[in-house]
């Protein structure tokens, strides 16, 4: 009688056992229904959805992650936005006083991209439509001087900008830098409309070779009858003329000129730097020559280029040889070369 209370009794606690451990069961219960937890630069609204019977406690480790609400079927937080370029992450734990969880916060880096070969838009004195390429995180502002905006306008689409210029019958050379902001960052374009024929007439210069400054007097730019330019004086007092052709509202000038004797029994050549700092005399390399908008408004005629592969500058070189084969020296290199009327540098 005795053996079979103690089976008896075994059994009952057992079962007490078991409904214990269920009831302790059903209080932790903490299940993850769904997540939002990734997140562009603009940062916005996260969430976790849940099912728990217990009292929900909520952490994140970051301050720019802040929790909105907590309660034991959502947990609500506020991502702020990422200025930086770089992505980040937080890490938010929940728990219900018996059960944790823990979800990464991600973030990514703000993007502001742009063509950095696109600086410079150079047209003709007909209407056009400029494109340029521009991926931003944030909204931005495009800023027109106000003194463009009669002949300049834009419009945003999905790939970037389109800049568009009305029809130039001002008869002059007119431009606008134009600056786009998102933010802390910013790109600046120029945006100049002209005939290229109005880079003809005598000019005032400056360039360095690499050391030392010099300064150029009455350099002359003359349109043939065939439609070429020759550039004169370039070096002062010498008889040398550089030829060019109008490309891209530009003057191109080719590498390899050939520009005949120099002090009797040597040749000079009209070569490119380039942008490596090799000497080019392959004519189908060329150097161009077009305007750039000074901040006050005025412009220069430089040799420059707008890419940054573009040459970085062009040289004179001295050969034995009519063939020009057998070099002997740099007579003249010019680096940051600029064209402009006197009264405008001072």
């Amino acid at each position: 009688m005795r053996k079979l209370f103690n089976i008896f009794l075994f059994v009952l606690c057992t079962i007490a056992i078991a409904g214990c451990n269920d009831t302790e069961s059903s209080e932790s219960k903490l299940e993850i229904k769904a997540v939002n937890t990734n997140f562009q630069a603009t940062g916005g609204k996260g969430y976790i959805q849940l099912q728990s019977t217990g009292n929900i406690t909520a952490d994140v480790d970051v301050d720019w992650c802040v929790l909105k609400e907590v309660n034991p079927n959502e947990v609500v937080f506020e991502v702020k936005e990422n200025t930086g370029y770089s992505g980040r992450n937080a890490l938010l734990t929940i728990s219900n006083g018996v059960e944790t969880e823990a979800f990464n916060i991600n973030q990514s880096g703000a993007v502001f991209i742009f063509g950095k070969d696109e600086w410079m838009l150079r047209t003709d004195n007909k209407a056009a439509t400029l494109p340029i390429k521009l991926q931003s995180s944030f909204d931005y502002t495009i800023d027109i001087p106000a003194e463009a905006q009669e002949w300049l306008s834009f419009e945003q689409n999905a790939k970037g900008i389109d800049f568009k210029v009305k029809e130039n019958i001002s008869g002059k050379m007119r431009g606008a830098i134009v600056n786009v902001t998102a933010k802390d960052r910013s790109a600046s374009y120029q945006v100049i409309q002209y005939d290229v024929d109005e880079l003809t007439g005598t000019w005032q210069g400056m360039f360095s070779d690499g050391q030392m400054n010099y300064g150029l007097k009455d350099i002359t730019i003359e349109k043939q009858e065939d439609g070429t330019y020759l550039l004169s004086n370039m070096l002062t007092g010498l008889p040398y003329k550089l030829k060019a052709k109008a490309v891209d509202n530009c003057l191109a000038f080719k590498a390899g000129q050939n520009l005949g004797v120099f002090e009797d029994n040597l040749y000079l050549s009209f070569e490119i730097l380039s942008s490596d700092l090799y000497y080019v005399k392959d004519p189908s390399v060329t150097i161009s020559l077009g305007p750039v908008m000074l901040t006050d408004g005025t412009f220069v005629f430089a040799f420059s280029g707008i890419k940054e592969s573009d040459p970085f500058g062009f040289v004179f070189r001295v050969y034995e040889d009519a063939e020009l084969q057998k070099v002997i020296d740099n007579l003249s290199i010019f680096i940051n070369c600029i064209l402009f009327k006197e009264d405008i540098i001072q």
